[in-house]
């Protein structure tokens, strides 16, 4: 990727996003559906019995970690995206060349500061959504020990939000037109 790409105009990078972007849907509705798996499978095994006797520790336990991984979720990746697009501003973000793919690597090619960003947003996606999809886990398996309605609250939750991050085209469009807009500002500061 050449250093200082100017700012993509208009709309011409967004015809280059359907195969990438239905890798991210793929990625991270797959961490959804194997969660809500668990959930339905925690639920069949736990039916009809009675919560375990005793303080629900490892119920509180998961609830304080998925309230914890919630703010990871909503305080590191914007960070990480003010760092990397600085970076990107003074052409010092560089990906590899190429990727192996050939499609990625076309996408790239003619998607210019879009598709830098794609990745810095991929990246993020992934960041945020991980420690999310383990919480939920915890949460289930607490509930697997325990039997507290808290633990299954608290996964259902984590779920959720775990599917709300799916990315739309609507949603990743949006995303991109504001870094691409805060991109050009940082440039312009620059200079």
């Amino acid at each position: 990727m050449p250093k200082g790409r100017a700012v993509e105009t208009g709309r011409s990078w967004q015809e280059a996003f359907g195969p990438v972007l239905r890798a991210a849907q793929i990625i991270v509705g797959a961490m959804t559906a194997g969660a809500l798996a668990f959930l339905a499978i925690a639920v069949y095994v736990r039916w009809g019995r009675a919560p375990a006797a005793g303080p629900p520790v490892l119920t509180w336990v998961a609830i304080v970690v998925g309230a914890a991984m919630l703010a990871v979720r909503m305080i590191l990746p914007p960070m990480i995206v003010a760092q990397r697009r600085a970076a990107l501003a003074r052409g010092r973000l560089e990906l590899p060349l190429r990727y192996g793919s050939p499609v990625f690597d076309e996408f790239l090619e003619k998607s210019g500061d879009a598709g830098v960003l794609w990745v810095v947003y991929q990246a993020n996606l992934l960041i945020a959504a991980a420690p999310l999809e383990g919480a939920a886990f915890f949460a289930l398996v607490a509930y697997l020990v325990e039997g507290s309605p808290w633990a299954l609250g608290a996964a259902a939750v984590l779920i959720a939000t775990l599917a709300r991050m799916i990315p739309t085209r609507e949603t990743v469009f949006a995303w991109m037109d504001d870094q691409l807009r805060l991109l050009d500002q940082e440039r312009r500061g620059l200079r």
